[in-house]
C-alpha cells in the first residue's frame, strides 16, 4: 500500500513537471522566433556583426531547447510506466511520427494531467529520430 501511494505522488510530481517543461519549450519556440525575425532583419540591413552574435544565440537556444524536448521524453516515458502500473492504462504522451510540436499541442488540449488511453510503452522507442530542432 505504501508503494502505491508512493508511486501515485510520484506520478503526480511528474505530470507537473511535463507540465512545466512543456511551457518552458514553447517559451522557447517563442524566443527562437524572435531572433530569427531579428536576424533576417539586421541580416537584410548588412550587419555582419550582429548576425553573427544572433546566431550565436540562436544556436545556444536551440540547444537548450533539444536538451529540454529529451528530458520531455524522459518524463513522458515515466508518466507511461506509472499509468500501466498504477492504473492499467495504456497512455500516448509522446509519438515517435510526430514532432514535438504536436506534442505539446495535444498536451495542452488535455484536461489537468489526463491523456489519451491509447498506443503502449514501445512508442518511445528511437523519439530521438523524429523530433526535428528548428
Amino acid at each position: 500500500m505504501e508503494e502505491y501511494l508512493y508511486d501515485c505522488r510520484y506520478l503526480i510530481e511528474t505530470e507537473a513537471k511535463f507540465s512545466k517543461v512543456k511551457k518552458e519549450v514553447n517559451k522557447m519556440d517563442t524566443l527562437v522566433t524572435s531572433l530569427l525575425e531579428r536576424h533576417d532583419s539586421a541580416s537584410s540591413k548588412g550587419h555582419r556583426s550582429t548576425c553573427y552574435n544572433l546566431r550565436l544565440r540562436i544556436s545556444v537556444t536551440e540547444g537548450v531547447r533539444f536538451m529540454y524536448v529529451q528530458y520531455l521524453k524522459f518524463l513522458a516515458d515515466i508518466i507511461c510506466t506509472l499509468r500501466l502500473k498504477l492504473f492499467n492504462q495504456h497512455v500516448v504522451v509522446m509519438d515517435t511520427n510526430s514532432n514535438i510540436d504536436d506534442i505539446i499541442d495535444t498536451w495542452s488540449e488535455a484536461d489537468d494531467f489526463e491523456m489519451d488511453e491509447l498506443g503502449t510503452d514501445d512508442d518511445f522507442e528511437d523519439i530521438a529520430d523524429d523530433i526535428s530542432v528548428l
